[in-house]
């Protein structure tokens, strides 16, 4: 894995404390201050590209559509 930057850290701490449940964008979006949907997704998308094998076939995080992400990787 390569070096995250505090908000990918902050987003992906979150996710892994959060293992096989959704976690809403809203609470996504509460530890980016400032920021929407938009810049959420677009931090999601760089933290795949530092942790998944293929991150256009995510398998670590997950999104549900119109909820949020999921983190399904290994403890």
């Amino acid at each position: 894995m390569r070096k995250l930057t505090l908000k990918e850290q902050r987003l992906f701490d979150l996710l892994k404390q959060e293992s096989g449940r959704v976690v809403l964008y809203s609470e996504l979006i509460d530890i980016l201050p400032a920021s929407g949907i938009h810049t959420l997704r677009q931090y999601i998308s760089r933290l795949r590209q530092k942790i998944e094998k293929d991150p256009a076939l995510p398998d670590i995080i997950i999104t549900h559509w119109g909820q949020g992400y999921s983190y399904e990787g290994e403890e």
